[in-house]
């Protein structure tokens, strides 16, 4: 038997054995996780892959994937970014299965074999050129990682089909067993883009080459093809099993049939010679005649012998039961057999014939229609339209990039005007990003910034910071700071923040209600904002005034020294919080007159 497959039909299998691994079970131990992680140093490369690919490629199979993700370089701290194709060239061969069935797979590429120049590598954290390190990550972690956990565990996916169940509708282990396929070869036709698996008792003998193209309709993408020995073998086995027998309808009476033995000869062109002995009705005919195989406009099989081959009743009655035990062959949806295994079912009015097939190893299971069944170069041939799967593969590639903020926790204060200014910074991730992340800050021309590709980075500047036109209180923008987070799987977030201080304001002079010089001298000021001095008013006053008098202003004055000496000490308090107001507080208010003193005694006359 051989059983063809049109290229797009190989990749629809490849990509279904892919949805079903994915769709057990996600984690990374399954046979071909999308996650491709390893670590030697001092490289770490983590990736995702997706959008795996079969093209014939001469007498192999092209087998290639997209892969995004990131490597990273330890020693410099830094995450390259990855992303592109790689592909080998890799033969078909055949496996056997758990069970013993034979499926289709390709040969592990070897690390030579692997192609790896469309993986670009590149670093958004700056323009340097990465030869120096392109060759040693392609030779110790690419080629190695690439090869042992993409290439090799694709290639080992099933790529083919077979009848369900195997072989042929024959289904018990001993039919198996009879059935048995001891040899297999599988080879790419590069021209009609073909793949076809042989299942045989022995090998294809040396030098014969393989079987031509069956698909010869447009829409067919599958055929099993038959020889004259696998058919009869099929043929008697169904014979011997009891499964050659049934029911069918001549003209309007029930008419039941069962096959003692049959034989169909494919020498001719086009046509089956059959012979064999048919039983109806407690009779024996005996057949020998050439059929001629079509399906209908409704997708049945028919069965056309020639006029003289038999009685028109006989002759209707051998073409229906031939019609039928082939189906059972080919077409085992339309024609199930009953639990006894005794009687079948014929097709009902417009049914057409289907058959399933199943991806061995797996629960892989697709049902597809007869498009035609001949006579073709030595094989019955059946072709089968096997819908491909069109929904979108499970496998795809998170595009999540990090999503960073900048964060000030401290606005500085400058010590004093013109003096530098240091601001540090952290950076935030809104959600986890894939780690361990490398972090690249980086400012105007004017400022200077200190990170070793870290989370946390201080920024200043070189030029003189002025405050002019500073209000009190008022932060000023001390640079503008970009940030790149670069994650393990190589993808980027960006933002940006304005780094901000607090101005170191020179002094300002105070104004005088009473004409007077203040009592404290700048730096220092004469003053609280907001309040006025009037220390040379009083000490004009004192001038001339009476002792009693100057004793009870001295007390007023102590009250206002008190007074002083408070926001002096307040002042100092806020000033160990704020180093532009460190400093001597400003004189109390004027204290109040104090009260006349009383008359002393008089004096000796």
């Amino acid at each position: 038997m051989v059983i063809q497959f049109r290229h797009n039909l190989v990749r629809d299998v490849q990509k279904r054995a892919v949805d079903e691994s994915l769709r057990d079970n996600l984690a990374i131990a399954t046979p071909v996780s999308r996650v491709l992680a390893e670590r030697i140093p001092p490289f770490q490369v983590k990736a995702h892959w997706d959008s795996p690919e079969l093209a014939v490629a001469g007498e192999c199979l092209r087998l290639s994937a997209r892969l995004r993700g990131g490597a990273r370089y330890s020693p410099k701290g830094i995450n390259l970014t990855m992303e592109g194709a790689v592909h080998a060239d890799c033969r078909p061969e055949v496996a056997v299965t758990g069970d013993g069935q034979p499926v289709v797979i390709l040969s592990a590429p070897s690390l030579s074999a692997l192609r790896v120049a469309d993986l670009k590598l590149s670093y958004a954290g700056g323009e340097d050129s990465l030869s120096w390190i392109d060759t040693r990550l392609e030779r110790v972690l690419l080629r190695p990682v690439l090869g042992k956990k993409l290439l090799k565990r694709l290639a080992g996916l099933p790529l083919s089909y077979l009848p369900e169940p195997v072989p042929l509708r024959i289904g018990t282990e001993r039919d198996t067993a009879a059935l048995g396929y001891r040899a297999a070869n599988v080879s790419v036709d590069p021209h009609g883009e073909t793949l076809s698996l042989e299942l045989g008792r022995s090998g294809r003998p040396p030098g014969a080459a393989p079987p031509g193209s069956f698909l010869a309709k447009p829409e067919a993408n599958l055929a099993v093809a038959v020889t004259e020995t696998g058919l009869n073998q099929v043929l008697g086995l169904l014979c011997d099993r009891g499964h050659a027998a049934g029911t069918t309808t001549v003209g309007e009476t029930p008419v039941a049939w069962r096959w003692s033995r049959i034989r169909a000869g494919l020498s001719a062109p086009q046509h089956l010679r059959l012979t064999g002995e048919l039983w109806c009705d407690g009779r024996a005919v005996p057949v020998d005649a050439s059929a001629r195989c079509s399906l209908t406009p409704a997708g049945q099989l028919a069965v056309r012998l020639p006029a003289r081959a038999a009685p028109s009743t006989e002759k209707d009655l051998v073409a229906a039961a031939t019609a039928a035990l082939l189906g059972r062959v080919f077409a085992g949806v339309t024609f199930p057999l009953e639990p006894g295994g005794h009687k079948g079912k014929g097709p009902a009015p417009g049914q057409e014939l289907r058959q399933r097939f199943r991806v061995p190893g797996t629960d892989i299971l697709v049902e597809a229609p007869v498009v035609d069944l001949a006579v073709r170069d030595g094989y019955l041939v059946a072709l089968y339209e096997v819908p491909l799967d069109a929904r979108r593969s499970l496998l795809t590639i998170d595009d999540a990039k990090p999503e960073p903020r900048i964060v000030q926790p401290v606005v500085p204060r400058q010590a004093a005007p013109g003096a530098p200014v240091f601001a540090h910074l952290d950076a935030v991730l809104a959600k986890p990003a894939e780690p361990p992340c490398d972090y690249v800050w980086q400012a105007g021309k004017d400022a200077k910034l200190v990170h070793r590709h870290k989370p946390v980075a201080v920024v200043t500047t070189e030029k003189a910071l002025r405050a002019d036109g500073a209000e009190a209180g008022e932060p000023l923008k001390l640079a503008t700071v970009k940030l790149k987070v670069i994650d393990l799987l190589g993808q980027v977030g960006e933002t940006e923040f304005d780094a901000t201080y607090h101005p170191s304001l020179p002094p300002r002079e105070g104004r005088d209600d009473g004409g007077g010089a203040d009592v404290l001298d700048p730096p220092y000021p004469a003053r609280l904002p907001g309040t006025r001095s009037s220390g040379g008013t009083l000490a004009r006053g004192f001038a001339g005034a009476p002792l009693s008098v100057v004793a009870a202003a001295v007390i007023a004055v102590g009250g206002g020294a008190v007074g002083g000496v408070l926001g002096g000490t307040i002042g100092y308090q806020r000033g160990l919080h704020d180093p532009a107001v460190d400093r001597r507080g400003p004189a109390g208010p004027p204290g109040t007159a104090g009260a006349p003193g009383a008359t002393g005694p008089a004096g000796p006359s």
